[in-house]
């Protein structure tokens, strides 16, 4: 673990204008992944909404790095989606050597994907990434590995995955910064059942990882997944 960085060492490295949290973060996703295929930006008519508007939905994320990844241990080949927003991203000396950078976190999600063309990837798990960061908004406290938020409806119609299971990123874990610790939290898509089986104590978060692991789908999500893994 890198040790805590000292503010006046900070003040030295960088100044105003820069994103020492950003860089720290891009450098870790690209010592695990390699670098980035495409950027998502969060478009500026939705900020401007979002500044003007008190009671529109906060806006978490600034931009979502985007990966094709090929078939491994964890899953499938996929799309992987990696937000940025949730952690201090930019300058600010009084965050030098905190131990947590802001809420601690940055959502990820795994889209199975055999074509995996970054170029056509879809932008709706940018949308499913902001939803868990204004979830984090509301219940920081919740929101930590074991959570599980119910859907309203299947992420697609022709599918079952009706929840989201978060989980530390088994590839990319906890990143370190200047500002301190981000926990790179990956949801995971289950269906319905599976998600009931969690919340009634029938079966252990590990005991799902398992089967889903069994089943092929290790922690990537194909939203047309039907039946239950268990």
């Amino acid at each position: 673990m890198t040790p805590p960085i000292s503010q006046a060492d900070y003040m030295r490295r960088w100044t105003a204008g820069d994103s020492p949290g950003r860089e720290a973060l891009v450098a870790h996703l690209e010592s695990r992944l390699g670098p980035e295929h495409r950027r998502i930006a969060l478009p500026a008519e939705r900020r401007l909404r979002a500044a003007w508007d008190p009671s529109a939905p906060p806006e978490t994320l600034e931009d979502v790095s985007l990966r094709a990844r090929p078939a491994s241990d964890l899953g499938p080949a996929h799309l992987l989606y990696a937000g940025f927003g949730l952690s201090d991203l930019d300058f600010d000396a009084d965050l030098a050597g905190e131990t947590v950078s802001g809420m601690g976190i940055e959502p990820v999600f795994r889209l199975a994907a055999a074509d995996a063309n970054v170029a056509a990837a879809p932008t709706w798990p940018c949308e499913l990434l902001n939803v868990i960061g204004r979830l984090a908004l509301e219940t920081p406290e919740a929101v930590v590995p074991g959570f599980l938020a119910m859907l309203p409806e299947p992420l697609l119609p022709e599918g079952e995955i009706a929840a989201l299971l978060l989980i530390t990123d088994p590839e990319l874990d906890v990143a370190q910064t200047p500002h301190g610790a981000v926990d790179l939290h990956l949801a995971v898509g289950v269906t319905r059942a599976e998600a009931e089986a969690m919340v009634q104590k029938r079966v252990t978060i590990a005991a799902m990882l398992a089967a889903l692991e069994r089943a092929g789908a290790g922690v990537v999500t194909d939203p047309a997944r039907r039946g239950s893994v268990l």
